[in-house]
């Protein structure tokens, strides 16, 4: 077996015929698909039962768990992640074999991202050899660069290094599991192919603002992997640059009371004072602007943003 396509389910009946019938026009014996049913309530396992797949129904414990109960049941020597409710291309399949041929510890791949409309898989890609340095700066710079849906991992390194998702967290264990593969690879090689569409969708954690994302943060309090100069950076930005993200979420899902309040029990003043030598500018000159006069910040980010996310109307939405 070559690779092991792992894809969590919960509660996503109303996706999954459609991502059946991609998989099955695509099936190929040298890749396994693997379905990981977290204790749905909804059509889920009814349809994933009248399936041709490997099927594994658990207790619901989220998006981590399940993620790692595949890994514990994969037998391909290269693994990658769908997420139920996005949509892969015609050729997804047959991608992930040619590259796994290559023998790559670790292939990148980029996607789109499509918002009430249809997929599309026209993302611009230069291929070519990444090193660990430059892909690290990649994703602190911007953390939507990668998701675990744009990774070809070889699995025994998953393995060998002891790398797993990261289970009892709402938000952010997905970025911890890429830190952690970045870390452990020297290089990657950065795939032309765009064949992953990450879908807006309705009902997802992303759809939520919470303080849950700030409690989440613990997860990079330290990175036992990484040494030198990428080392210095996370530990000096990376944390804050998430904080960041969820105060410009707060203020636009939050009335500046809530706002307020929410940044003062959070110290959003701290994290955006560690993020003045950050060399984003839009970041930079914000967070700038939040030290200053944080009205001033909100009315911009209320202006500003309304048209960019989907949260507080029901859509999923990557992080800022």
């Amino acid at each position: 077996m070559l690779v092991s396509v792992i894809i969590p389910v919960y509660n996503a009946g109303d996706y999954l015929p459609a991502l059946l019938d991609r998989l099955e026009r695509q099936a190929d014996p040298r890749c396994e698909v693997i379905f990981v049913n977290d204790g749905s309530t909804d059509s889920s396992a009814l349809i994933l039962a009248n399936s041709r797949y490997k099927v594994v129904n658990t207790v619901n414990g989220g998006v981590s768990s399940a993620r790692n109960r595949g890994l514990s049941e994969a037998k391909g020597d290269f693994v990658i992640f769908i997420d139920a409710d996005d949509t892969i291309s015609d050729c997804f399949v047959q991608v992930m074999l040619r590259y796994a041929e290559t023998g790559n510890d670790l292939t990148l791949f980029r996607h789109t991202r499509a918002v009430n409309g249809p997929a599309v898989f026209d993302a611009k890609t230069a291929p070519g050899l990444m090193k660990r340095d430059a892909m690290l700066e990649d994703f602190l710079y911007n953390t939507t660069a990668y998701g675990v849906y744009d990774l070809l991992i070889r699995r025994e390194l998953l393995i060998d290094e002891g790398i797993s998702f990261p289970e009892g967290y709402a938000y952010y264990e997905d970025y911890r599991f890429i830190i952690d593969v970045f870390a452990s690879v020297e290089e990657a090689y950065l795939a032309r192919e765009c064949v992953y569409c990450y879908n807006a969708t309705p009902g997802s954690a992303m759809s939520r603002f919470d303080d849950d994302r700030m409690r989440c943060l613990e997860l990079f309090s330290e990175y036992p992997r990484l040494n030198g100069t990428a080392k210095e950076q996370y530990e000096r930005f990376f944390a804050s640059r998430i904080a960041w993200s969820a105060a410009w979420q707060a203020a636009l899902v939050l009335g500046y009371k809530d706002f307020k309040r929410f940044c003062v029990t959070w110290r959003i003043k701290t994290y955006m004072s560690n993020l003045l030598r950050f060399r984003q500018k839009t970041i930079l000159i914000s967070a700038i602007v939040y030290i200053i006069l944080p009205c001033i910040y909100y009315v911009i980010v209320r202006f500003a943003g309304s048209g960019r996310t989907l949260l507080g109307r029901g859509g999923r939405n990557e992080q800022a």
